[in-house]
């Protein structure tokens, strides 16, 4: 009976024999990362987490800021600390003792933009081990803390209030006031103005004063003339500005306007003195007029 013959190639048989006598089993060597887990097991062995405080946590203008403590157990020689805000993780760091040879820090978090309402803030630890090196490996499986706090933020709105009145010929003289917002209160003031003769409204620019502002407005009796409003807001340390308070408007015009009418100044005048006054029917429009040598005044528009 006629026989196949399988032929193996020498070199196989050899690495199969080698293999076999270094006690190597057919499954193979183990993984690079099984490895890696029993190197960390190993120097994660007895670590925890065994303090984490929470001292404050508080928002001032749209910023939530919090601080606290924490400890760990040897082997651990350092924290890794993670932040989440309303379940979402906001930030991570890494921390070593505040005071070498120790087991214990503190933490501090800051986050700016936070909104108006209720929100959940959560610090998490987990041990770490930073060898002289500075490899550093982060004990995952090892007991960690967590401890969260839930507050509301709000950012109050400055209010104030306006007062304006006339206090001379030329000067409207207007005091504003300030309440609540955040931290120190700064009043603005600035002026609209109605032009008449081009019916065109201007704003000045909005400028920091004091409580007590003074604007020049010179009387008049025309009610041709241009008009004018002053305009007040509050502004706080964040800043938040309060809603802008307007005066009523105060009439504005040459002073002249006060000046009674060159018509009825009469005749008894001298001859060659001069005096302004109003001319009739010009909207307050003022002329020079002077005494003739016949004793009547005349203005020439």
């Amino acid at each position: 009976m006629q026989r196949d013959l399988i032929r193996v190639p020498s070199c196989f048989l050899l690495c199969w024999l080698m293999l076999t006598a270094c006690g190597v089993s057919e499954t193979g060597v183990s993984p690079p990362e099984e490895l890696l887990g029993s190197q960390e097991s190993a120097l994660c062995s007895g670590t925890s987490v065994t303090s984490l405080t929470l001292s404050g946590i508080d928002a001032y203008c749209g910023e939530l800021a919090g601080s606290g403590t924490w400890a760990v157990a040897w082997p651990a020689n350092a924290v890794r600390l993670e932040y989440y805000l309303d379940g979402a993780l906001s930030a991570s760091e890494e921390r070593r003792p505040d005071t070498a040879g120790t087991f214990s820090g503190s933490w501090y978090y800051s986050k700016a933009g936070v909104s108006t309402g209720s929100h959940t803030f959560l610090v998490k630890a987990i041990p770490m081990v930073i060898d002289s090196a500075d490899n550093r490996t982060t004990c995952w499986d090892s007991p960690g803390r967590s401890i969260s706090r839930t507050l509301s933020t709000s950012t109050p709105l400055p209010s104030t209030s306006l007062s304006c009145s006339r206090t001379s010929s030329t000067t409207i003289t207007c005091t504003g006031t300030g309440s609540g917002g955040s931290g120190t209160l700064s009043p603005m003031w600035r002026t609209r103005n109605f032009d008449y003769s081009t019916a065109l409204t201007a704003y000045s620019a909005w400028s920091p004063g004091t409580w007590t502002q003074s604007f020049h407005c010179e009387q008049t009796l025309s009610t041709t003339a241009d008009k004018l409003w002053i305009e007040h807001k509050v502004s706080d340390s964040c800043p938040t500005e309060s809603t802008v308070k307007s005066s009523a408007y105060f009439l504005c015009g040459p002073a002249d306007c006060l000046l009674p009418a060159c018509g009825s100044l009469g005749v008894s005048c001298t001859a060659g003195s001069s005096r302004k006054c109003t001319f009739p029917g010009t909207s307050c429009k003022t002329e020079i007029c002077t005494c003739t040598s016949t004793g009547l005044w005349d203005c020439v528009i």
